[in-house]
């Protein structure tokens, strides 16, 4: 009776969201307040040791008991369990991610470069994939910063780093076409649903992607070369 109402909602909710940040949301679930209320009456019964009955029945009515009391704080408004469900699953409220691993194609790219073994080729392939990466995890991480409280889901300083390999030169280049392409910051405004929807979700595959790629070549070249 405690838990079901956690899964069942039947009541009114008031949300109000400012810039498309949600600042406030009110609840009242009736049926969870209803079925709270029943189960501490069934549980309150169920207390009291009998004859022939294991000790544990008594212990596990407390239980309930205390599960349908929070119930009842949370159906009335006065508990939420965001926060709980926030630690448990950090990302529960952020749009899914789709890149989980290079495909065959993207793998085809790689050993293709791979294959010429022309270092100037492979460092200029990197500093391609690194460029598309750095520059999208920079607008992923100034949109995080200013609307999910640096909640970032790329590791940007993974993203910056390049190979011993690259160059000074390598290196100041790669800087100078990130610098060139700065975009305007977001503000507390741009902190709407849609923007959350592309920014916290699509942008970061569109991180991982060419980082993996980029990875993947540098993994390659130090193999071969290794041997």
């Amino acid at each position: 009776m405690g838990l079901l109402p956690f899964l069942l909602f039947v009541g009114s909710t008031n949300t109000v969201d400012v810039n498309g940040v949600r600042v406030r949301e009110d609840s009242f679930n009736l049926l969870g307040l209803i079925l709270a209320v029943i189960g501490i009456v069934l549980a309150m019964r169920s207390i009291r040791p009998l004859p022939g009955v294991t000790r544990l029945r008594p212990i596990l009515a407390v239980f309930a008991i205390v599960v349908c009391l929070v119930q009842i704080l949370v159906s009335i408004g006065l508990l939420s369990t965001r926060p709980i469900v926030s630690a448990l699953w950090p990302d529960s409220d952020l749009p899914p991610l789709t890149f989980t691993e290079l495909n065959e194609g993207n793998l085809g790219l790689v050993k293709g470069l791979l294959q010429k073994d022309d270092l100037e080729q492979i460092k200029q392939g990197i500093a391609g994939y690194k460029l598309n990466a750095i520059a999208e995890g920079n607008r992923h991480g100034s949109y995080a910063d200013v609307c999910h409280g640096g909640r970032y889901r790329v590791d940007l300083e993974a993203v910056n780093l390049l190979p011993d390999f690259m160059s000074a030169e390598d290196r100041a280049d790669l800087e100078r076409r990130v610098a060139a392409d700065h975009r305007t910051p977001p503000t507390v405004a741009d902190c709407t649903p849609r923007n959350t929807s592309y920014r916290m979700g699509e942008l970061v595959d569109r991180v991982n992607r060419p980082n993996a790629l980029a990875d993947a070549l540098i993994a390659g070249y130090l193999e071969k070369h290794s041997q």
